[in-house]
């Protein structure tokens, strides 16, 4: 077990983020911000953004022909995850909002 990064092995310093903050100050910021507006604010909100939007049948419809002959949204010859997710989305919300 080792308390101060000193501690630690030159050779096993790199290569790992031992020490930073790692966005807790703002998770704590954002957690007294909802805990100050109540449950029912913070749950309104959420619902508000989680609403899905209604995208045109044109528009489902370009998403759809941007796919390869095997069903794949490539984006320069590679599957990306938030592309495929994007598309999802979109192709989901038509789905639920008709």
């Amino acid at each position: 077990m080792h308390y101060t990064l000193a501690e630690i092995s030159e050779e096993r310093r790199r290569g790992y983020s031992w020490q930073g903050d790692y966005g807790i100050p703002e998770t704590i910021a954002y957690y007294e911000t909802v805990k100050a507006g109540g449950r029912e604010k913070f749950l309104s909100a959420q619902r508000k953004r989680n609403r899905p939007s209604r995208p045109s049948p044109d528009r489902v419809a370009r998403t759809l022909a941007q796919q390869d002959a095997e069903g794949r949204w490539l984006a320069d010859g590679w599957i990306e995850t938030r592309v495929f997710i994007a598309n999802m989305r979109e192709l989901s919300n038509y789905l639920q909002t008709r």
